[in-house]
């Protein structure tokens, strides 16, 4: 299924268009610029996209006059996905052909922009990640509501806590992107503004074991009874 929620663009030009098939035209004058690019020996353009086979998207690109973006967003902004499509090219017709993975965004970025190219594996923009994080400014404020108010204040963490965020918003008018607690109550991650943080995903990926005995259990509750043990110095992947 699609990952719907708040993204974070990696794109140096991430535009956004009124309709679907303007992000689609987008896609395939991409792949002509970067054709060209590659043809005249200009590296710099060539890295942004390589070309697709045999114009790949043109039945879309080509049925309607090129449409120009509503905006253009720099790499590191934040936008809100709402519903994620498919475009899969002439090519692509079969599963797992290149496609094209397309988003309507909502907010103050309404519109639709490509988020990926599957062909050349090349992302726009990125999900943010939801699941363990840990807070690393001093203190961490939880509050009733993603809309902070001070009135509504329910504790405060304290640095290095860990805690489950099952939800994620960007909230423009704060500057703010902010994760919703597994137990309730939600707390600041990012000032989208200035970039400062007040807790960071714990990423997935392969992990060097440091005690001496480290107990592995069945389930997530920590009073759960370990079921096998793994040494010091060993790489696990965590998932």
């Amino acid at each position: 299924p699609a990952l719907l929620g708040v993204y974070r663009t990696v794109s140096s030009r991430f535009a956004i268009f009124a309709e679907l098939q303007g992000a689609v035209q987008h896609a395939s004058l991409l792949a002509r610029n970067s054709a060209s690019a590659l043809a005249d020996g200009s590296q710099e353009e060539a890295q942004l996209l390589a070309p697709h086979g045999a114009e790949s998207f043109d039945s879309w690109a080509q049925s309607e006059p090129e449409a120009a973006p509503l905006q253009v967003l720099g790499a590191g902004c934040y936008v809100e996905v709402v519903e994620v499509t498919v475009v899969a090219s002439q090519e692509g017709e079969q599963l797992g052909g290149p496609a094209l993975r397309l988003a309507r965004l909502a907010g103050a970025s309404e519109g639709w922009a490509l988020l990926e190219d599957s062909e050349v594996g090349q992302l726009y923009a990125m999900p943010v990640a939801r699941g363990a994080y840990r807070t690393a400014a001093s203190s961490t404020d939880v509050f009733e509501s993603a809309e902070k108010n001070v009135h509504e204040r329910r504790e405060t963490l304290p640095q290095g806590a860990v805690v489950q965020i099952d939800e994620v918003v960007y909230i423009e008018s704060d500057a703010r992107l902010r994760g919703r607690l597994e137990g309730g109550g939600w707390i600041s991650l990012v000032n989208t503004h200035d970039g400062s943080c007040w807790a960071e995903s714990w990423h997935v990926g392969v992990y060097l074991t440091l005690a001496e005995s480290l107990p592995v259990s069945l389930d997530v509750d920590p009073t759960s009874p370990a079921t096998e043990s793994v040494a010091f110095g060993h790489y696990i992947q965590v998932l």
